[in-house]
């Protein structure tokens, strides 16, 4: 199978304005509901749902083909798929997110900057308190 990297994701919360301001806290960019990091700051998108949950998963194949494949193994197994708008739509039907694959180029992924980390008489990384 020619799965090649995570697009994003798509999450339901409560409360979306929080998520917004911890993912804004640990360093994400983005607006309106959508962060990431710098090279894809729509990475992860946030929506109000009743509960915390996965709504959709974005993956890349290499081309067109890969997805008729995929199609092909998920109708061996009985799972329910359709294509709209050049990409596969896989409904999960017990967990009820959605699958979306689509074709992308393969692109190399930048090294990332280090982390901040806290050490003994180093206190370089923002803490964030939270209460319960």
């Amino acid at each position: 199978m020619a799965l090649h990297r995570l697009l994003g994701i798509d999450l339901g919360v409560p409360a979306p304005q929080i998520l917004d301001d911890f993912y804004q806290d640990i360093g994400f960019v983005g607006v309106d509901h959508c962060w990431g990091p710098k090279e894809a700051p729509d990475q992860i998108r946030v929506q109000e749902a009743p509960y915390r949950q996965l709504l959709e998963m974005r993956l890349a194949c290499h081309r067109e083909q890969d997805m008729s494949e995929i199609g092909g193994r998920l109708d061996g197994i009985g799972i329910k798929h359709s294509m709209r708008d050049g990409k596969l739509i896989v409904p999960d039907p017990v967990n009820k997110f959605t699958v979306t694959i689509e074709p992308r180029e393969v692109e190399d992924v930048p090294e990332p900057e280090p982390r901040l980390v806290n050490r003994p008489t180093s206190d370089r990384r923002k803490r964030v308190l939270v209460l319960a």
